[in-house]
């Protein structure tokens, strides 16, 4: 694939590695200047167009590799320091060794492992929220209406559950 202008290179490079980063906020962090609305539109065209689309699967394709490799590589290594362990008599080396390929192949996790905050977990602000709503949706219509069967959803629960319902003002997208 031939080059892409370096700001557009960083945009994909940075969607490969920045999993819970929106869209409009990688923008921006790549130097593109604009606000509000304008941003997640923006960013949105620019990464929906094939030479941004061809050039993230491939930086995603080689990342995967890289990391294929990685994990093989480590593998290889544990299954032979669990061997070496065994021909020498060393049991508790070899459980650390199985305890370390079991680790590697994500069937047993630290307690003390953490995973970051992605999506709504990420939100800090009502804004953070809306923002993130509108992305997930597409376009702010789509957010309203899916606010709107989410109203309705909650509303039947609440006659099903036989609740008195409060007054809720309704505001249509209308």
């Amino acid at each position: 694939m031939p080059a892409l202008r370096p700001r557009y290179e960083a945009l994909a490079r940075r969607r490969v590695g920045a999993l819970n980063e929106s869209q409009a906020a990688s923008y921006r962090a790549v130097g593109f200047k604009s606000r509000g609305l304008a941003t997640h539109t923006n960013a949105s065209r620019l990464l929906r167009t094939d030479r941004m689309r061809q050039r993230i699967a491939e930086l995603q394709e080689q990342a995967a590799k890289r990391h294929e490799r990685t994990i093989d590589t480590i593998g290889r290594q544990l299954d032979e320091a669990h061997e070496m362990a065994l021909r020498l008599g060393q049991p508790g080396a070899a459980v650390a060794a199985s305890m370390a390929l079991a680790r590697l192949y994500g069937l047993i996790a630290n307690r003390s492992e953490s995973r970051a905050a992605s999506g709504f977990e990420a939100c800090k602000t009502p804004a953070d929220v809306i923002d993130m709503m509108i992305e997930e949706a597409g376009t702010i219509e789509a957010a309203l209406s899916g606010l709107d069967a989410m109203r309705d959803k909650l509303m039947k629960r609440m006659e099903d559950r036989s609740i008195d319902q409060p007054s809720i003002a309704y505001c249509s997208t209308a």
